[in-house]
C-alpha cells in the first residue's frame, strides 16, 4: 500500500512532509450559523446563498450517471482509440493480488488539451464491475470527464492562469524566489489590492482519495509516474520534489511511456504537494503545480478556492500585499490556537511554524490564543440560543463573535458575518438592525469583490432584503 493518507485542513498548499500523502482542504472561518439556515418571516427574502466563490464552502454540482465507453491498455495490451474527452488510452497496470488488503485495479486518464495543453490526469478506478473499489473513487473518472466536456474555449481550456506565461497577457503579479529558511516561495512584484485574483491554477493531477489504500505501493508507484509523465512539461510537476534526482534514461517502455520519471520523485511529489478537493461528490487529491510554490503562515496574505465545474483553484489576496512581500497561505485551520497550529504542523509537515503571528512577543500570542478559544465557545452558544429561539440573545452574541473574528483577521471580508447578524436581527423583530447589517454586507461584498459575478446573487438578495424592509 502507498503511505497513509492524513486528511488536512487548508486554505493553502505546499509544504514538506516526511510520511504520508499531505492532503489540504479550503477551510475558512465561516459564521457561526449559515445564512440559509436560519428562519424566515412574511418579511424575509428567499434564502440567501451560503458562501459563495470565497470565502465560502465548496458547492458541487450534482453529476447524473453516463456510461462507461473507455479503452483500456493493460500491461502492454493497446486499444485502438482513446474515449471523449480522454486523449490518451487509458494505463491500467493489473492490481497485484495481495492476501492481506484487497486490491483495486486503477487507471490513468488523461486529457492532453487541458489548460491550453498542460494537460490533466486522472488517477481513478477502471470501470467495470466492482472489484472492491472504495464508492468514495468510484465515479471519478465519470465526474471528472463529465467536466471537461462541459468545458468552454473561455473557462478550463481556455488559459492555464489568469496571470501566466502561457497566457501571454499581463504578467504575473509575483515571482518565484528563494525565502530564507524555507526553500522557494512567491513574493509580489507589484503591489496586489485585497480581494484581487493573483492566480487561477488548473489542476494537474487529481487522484481519488482512497486510492492510495487501494493499491499496492509499487502499483500506486507506477500510476503516479505514468499521471506526471503524460502531462505536456512533467518537469514543472517533478521540480516541486524535495528531491531533484529524477534525471532519467531515453526511450519509452512497453505502453508507450516515457522512462524518464522516477516512481519515487512522483510519489514524493504528490505526498507533499496534494490539496484535498471534491469533484461531483467524489473526495480527490488535487495537485495545482504553481499554487505548490506558496509557503504557510497563520495570518496568510491569500487564500484559494477550488472550482469543480472548471478543475481550477484561485488564489485571492486576503488582504494588501506590498512589493517584496511574500504570498502566503494557511496550512491549518484558522482558528486554531498557537499550540495546536504548531503541533499540527510540526508532526504534519516537520516544521517548526517562525511566521509573524508565531513569532510574536508572549502578550500577543497569549491574546490572539485566548480569543480563538473564546470565538469557538460563543459559536456554540450563538447556535444553541438560535435553537432554542432565543434570537435577541443570538444577536448580542454574535456580534461579540463578530467583532473577535474582525480584530483577530480571521477573515478577509465581514460580508458573510454581517449576513447572518441582518437575518438574526430579522428573526429577532428587529428591522432596523437588519437593514443596517444587511447594507454593511453589501459594502463588505462589494468592496471585497469590485463587482465579481460569484457575490452577484448574494449582493442583489441582501439589496432586496433593503428595500422590502423600507416598506410600510
Amino acid at each position: 500500500m502507498l503511505p497513509a493518507v492524513k486528511q488536512k485542513k487548508h486554505l493553502g498548499a505546499a509544504a514538506p512532509s516526511s510520511d504520508g500523502l499531505r492532503i489540504v482542504h479550503h477551510v475558512e472561518t465561516k459564521p457561526s450559523v449559515p445564512p440559509n439556515t436560519l428562519p424566515h418571516n412574511d418579511a424575509a427574502i428567499p434564502a440567501w446563498e451560503a458562501g459563495g466563490c470565497l470565502p465560502g464552502p465548496l458547492q458541487h454540482a450534482a453529476h447524473p450517471p453516463c456510461p462507461a465507453t473507455f479503452h483500456l491498455e493493460s500491461n502492454g495490451a493497446q486499444s485502438e482509440s482513446a474515449s471523449e474527452p480522454w486523449t490518451h488510452r487509458p494505463y491500467c497496470p493489473d492490481p497485484e493480488p495481495d492476501a492481506e488488503h484487497k486490491t483495486t485495479a486503477y487507471c490513468v486518464f488523461t486529457d492532453a488539451t487541458f489548460r491550453r495543453g498542460r494537460g490533466l490526469s486522472v488517477i481513478a478506478p477502471a470501470p467495470g464491475p466492482d472489484t472492491g473499489t472504495a464508492a468514495t473513487d468510484s465515479g471519478l473518472a465519470r465526474a471528472v470527464g463529465q467536466a471537461l466536456a462541459a468545458a468552454t474555449a473561455s473557462s478550463a481550456r481556455a488559459s492555464a492562469s489568469d496571470y501566466s506565461e502561457e497566457n501571454g497577457d499581463t504578467p504575473a503579479p509575483y515571482a518565484v524566489q528563494p525565502i530564507p529558511g524555507k526553500g522557494l516561495g512567491l513574493v509580489a512584484t507589484r503591489r496586489i489590492r485585497r480581494g484581487s485574483v493573483l492566480m487561477v491554477d488548473g489542476a494537474a493531477v487529481l487522484a481519488g482519495a482512497a486510492f492510495p489504500g487501494r493499491v499496492r505501493r509499487a502499483t500506486g508507484q507506477e500510476l503516479l509516474a505514468a499521471a506526471i509523465d503524460r502531462l505536456s512539461s512533467p518537469e514543472e510537476v517533478l521540480g516541486l520534489a524535495r528531491s531533484r534526482d529524477y534525471a532519467g534514461g531515453a526511450g519509452a517502455d512497453a505502453v508507450g511511456r516515457n522512462v524518464d520519471v522516477d516512481v519515487r520523485v512522483a510519489e514524493d511529489v504528490v505526498k507533499t504537494n496534494s490539496f484535498s478537493v471534491e469533484v461531483g461528490g467524489v473526495a480527490v487529491m488535487a495537485l495545482f503545480p504553481r499554487i505548490a510554490r506558496i509557503n504557510h503562515a497563520c495570518n496568510p496574505s491569500a487564500l484559494t478556492n477550488f472550482n469543480e465545474s472548471t478543475l481550477a483553484n484561485t488564489v485571492t489576496a486576503f488582504r494588501d500585499i506590498d512589493v517584496g512581500e511574500e504570498i502566503t497561505i494557511s496550512y491549518s485551520d484558522f482558528g486554531l490556537a498557537s499550540t495546536e497550529r504548531k503541533r499540527i504542523l510540526l508532526q504534519k509537515w516537520g516544521f517548526q511554524c517562525s511566521c509573524a503571528l508565531c513569532s510574536a512577543d508572549a502578550d500577543t500570542l497569549a491574546a490572539s490564543d485566548a480569543r480563538r478559544t473564546e470565538m469557538r465557545a460563543t459559536g456554540q452558544r450563538v447556535l444553541q440560543r438560535v435553537e432554542a429561539g432565543d434570537f435577541a440573545a443570538a444577536v448580542a452574541l454574535n456580534g461579540a463573535l463578530v467583532a473577535a473574528v474582525a480584530e483577530e483577521k480571521l477573515v478577509p471580508h465581514l460580508g458573510d458575518h454581517f449576513d447572518v447578524m441582518a437575518r438574526l436581527c430579522l428573526a429577532a423583530g428587529d428591522a432596523e438592525g437588519a437593514a443596517k447589517y444587511a447594507r454593511k454586507a453589501i459594502a463588505e461584498l462589494k468592496g471585497f469583490y469590485q463587482g465579481a459575478e460569484a457575490e452577484g446573487l448574494a449582493v442583489r438578495d441582501l439589496e432586496a432584503l433593503v428595500t422590502r424592509l423600507k416598506r410600510p
